[in-house]
């Protein structure tokens, strides 16, 4: 039975929690109508039926709208036997009142009677649980707000056996750098998604206790990166040694992207990093990808983002080496890098991705210079890759900036020759499109998705 209206009208509450009998509710509460809230009404309503709740759900959709005013220990003056699903959402200011309720002593409180809780999303809230029932747990702070300490997080976990979700974001304890903190691994053997999010140190300590299946789909955001391992390319050296187990993961796309940071004027090298593995799910969408090969038949099983890192090169090689070094490279058939960066090929290193057929660059810039170095070692490269057997079947450049002369003289029939699908966009100096893709560029099944 659904009233979303119930509190507006006390005459008829009493009827329709008549009307409801002895089944659980679902009470939800936000704070669309703040006047409302403001007096109260609804939050009464709440807390009254708590105890006969199933779900319960607090959303608030503006910073300055208090909608659930309440000390976490609410939760713990009553059994809650029919609890199954629990989602609080607030959104705390820089001086919100209920930062002085959000405390490590919170922690230590016996947990909340739910035995039949199965989800849990915290979002800039807290409340003492247990993990033993949960299969989907989600702890979010817009802010770092580290409440439990690393035993607590650790005992915490290692009751999460029937975890299928865990999303972890600025809340993770800094664990022992000697792995002192446990001597077992946390096991979660139903565990199908998890994501990070955290100081680079912070996730990968405890990244280094989980142990997971290799199907577990895995998203992985650091940050303080740079104040974490300020010699150069020194991160990447650190991810390629606490992933190696990754390559029980075959995949066969790969994705390296740079992507704007905060400044691009002031700090123009200044950017965050993403590496992505993906394999072929015919009929998946990805909903967050922005475009380009994958967005749709292609399913992301891994993903690390380095949040504001300096780029100078040779930096986007080295974070491709490094992505090399996590996956079983023979099995990757598609690459797609954002944005592009050409290497001298000189016939003795060792073949990269050697099954690759398909090269989607977001852009590439050959208009600096005057003696066609860059377009030169560009050829180079895919006439070397031919020569070795392992030529590109199909290669797009979503903006190609180069002197539309030269560009139709010597390189576009240069890149013609080698492989047998290019397609590009060209554009000038604005970026604004003066020729368009030479034919549609579709993703096709894999024998094996079909």
């Amino acid at each position: 039975m659904w009233a979303r209206n119930i509190h507006r009208f006390p005459q008829i509450q009493n009827e329709i929690l008549a009307r409801c009998g002895n089944h659980p509710l679902s009470l939800s509460l936000d704070s669309a109508s703040a006047s409302v809230a403001a007096a109260g009404i609804p939050l009464r309503f709440v807390l009254e039926h708590l105890g006969r709740a199933g779900s319960l759900s607090i959303h608030e959709t503006h910073i300055h709208l208090n909608t659930w005013p309440v000390d976490p220990a609410i939760l713990l003056r009553q059994p809650l036997p029919f609890l199954e699903q629990v989602d609080i959402q607030c959104l705390l200011s820089d001086h919100d009142e209920r930062l002085e309720t959000l405390t490590s002593d919170l922690c230590e409180l016996p947990p909340a009677d739910t035995p039949l809780l199965k989800t849990l999303i915290l979002k800039d809230y807290m409340i003492p649980f247990t993990a033993a029932t949960l299969s989907h747990l989600s702890i979010t702070f817009l802010q770092p707000l580290y409440l439990h300490s690393p035993r607590q997080f650790f005992d915490l976990l290692r009751t999460g056996t029937q975890l299928e979700y865990l999303e972890l974001r600025n809340c993770i304890p800094l664990f022992n750098e000697r792995k002192e903190d446990s001597s077992e691994p946390l096991m979660m053997p139903k565990l199908a998604y998890l994501c990070l999010d955290d100081t680079i140190v912070r996730c990968l300590r405890l990244w280094r206790c989980l142990a997971i299946l290799p199907g577990t789909r895995v998203i992985l955001n650091f940050t303080d990166v740079e104040d974490s391992y300020p010699a150069p390319n020194s991160h990447l050296e650190v991810i390629a040694r606490y992933f190696r187990d990754w390559t029980a993961c075959p995949a066969t796309g790969l994705t390296v992207c740079e992507h704007e940071a905060q400044d691009p004027v002031n700090s123009p090298h200044i950017r965050d990093l993403s590496m992505h593995l993906l394999a072929p799910c015919p009929g998946a969408r990805l909903s967050h990808w922005e475009g380009g090969y994958f967005e749709q038949g292609f399913l992301e099983t891994r993903q690390l983002f380095f949040e504001k890192i300096d780029t100078l090169r040779p930096h986007f090689i080295n974070a491709l080496s490094a992505a090399h070094t996590m996956t079983d490279v023979s099995t990757i058939t598609a690459l797609e890098l954002t944005p592009a960066l050409t290497v001298t090929e000189d016939g003795n290193s060792p073949l990269l991705l050697p099954r690759l057929k398909c090269l989607w660059l977001d852009g590439l810039d050959v208009v600096e210079g005057e003696d066609g170095g860059t377009r030169g070692e560009m050829i180079r490269m895919l006439t070397s890759r031919a020569r070795r057997g392992a030529a590109l079947e199909r290669f797009r450049i979503d903006s190609l900036r180069v002197d539309g002369e030269a560009a139709e003289r010597t390189l576009v029939p240069r890149l013609q020759s080698v492989v047998p699908s290019f397609e590009y966009t060209i554009s000038d100096g604005d970026d604004a499109e003066t020729d368009s893709i030479v034919e549609p560029f579709v993703a096709e099944s894999t024998p094996e998705s079909e």
